[in-house]
């Protein structure tokens, strides 16, 4: 929400800054759905889908300089009303080369120093080790498929590292959720193509205790 926008602004202004920022929406993983506008009372309202709040500031600021004064977090409902809570679960399984692991993990520690500030919606990751110590499994969970794509675009380089010096590109992936084609395109890229992929898109009942995550990441952010 834009509070209060410079005095003369018209409904045009208003469109022509909305076109402009949809071209810098891929940086930040934004995707604005519409605008409205108030001239009275010099007010805008955008409805985005973004990974953060922070991301929405972003992309207003480098676009047009606007500045985003209200982040309303919204949630889609079913035809009963009912939030859709389900998280998206990703499972990456690799193969870790040949006495690399304890680097790796030393290095696993360094990456999560680095996502941990930068992704206040992601809602879990954590690194599973099998017996042997020959395979790890990343574990992610998200709120959504779009903050999936987020971390992929924060984490990018840091993943091109980790194949590079400690993990085999071939993979196993499990995904519990609807990934959009960018994310699936991304996953295919990073990892190559002997990339197997399992997908269960729907969800059929439970519930999730994510809310207190949420708050407490929104807390740590602010």
């Amino acid at each position: 929400m834009h509070e209060l926008l410079p005095d003369g602004t018209t409904a045009e202004d208003v469109a022509r800054g909305h076109r402009t920022t949809a071209e810098n929406q891929r940086r930040y993983g934004a995707q604005y759905q519409q605008a409205w506008f108030d001239e009275k009372a010099r007010k805008a309202f955008c409805l985005i889908e973004a990974p953060c709040a922070e991301c929405v500031i972003a992309v207003h600021r480098d676009a047009n300089g606007l500045r985003a004064d209200r982040v309303y977090r919204v949630i889609r409902t079913n035809k009963r009303g009912e939030g859709m809570t389900a998280p998206f679960i990703f499972i990456g399984t690799y193969h870790v080369r040949e006495g690399k692991l304890e680097a790796f993990k030393a290095y696993w520690q360094e990456f999560i120093e680095y996502i941990e500030p930068r992704e206040p919606r992601l809602i879990a990751i954590n690194l599973y080790v099998n017996d042997e110590g020959n395979e790890v499994s990343v574990v992610q969970v998200h709120p959504d498929a779009d903050s999936m794509l987020f971390h992929m675009g924060v984490a990018q380089q840091h993943i091109g590292v980790a194949y590079g010096e400690f993990l085999d590109r071939s993979s196993t992936t499990q995904i519990y959720g609807t990934p959009n084609e960018a994310t699936l395109a991304m996953i295919e890229q990073m990892t190559g193509p002997d990339l197997s992929v399992s997908i269960k898109p729907t969800p059929a009942g439970g519930f999730s205790r994510f809310a207190a995550a949420e708050h407490q990441a929104a807390a740590t952010s602010a």
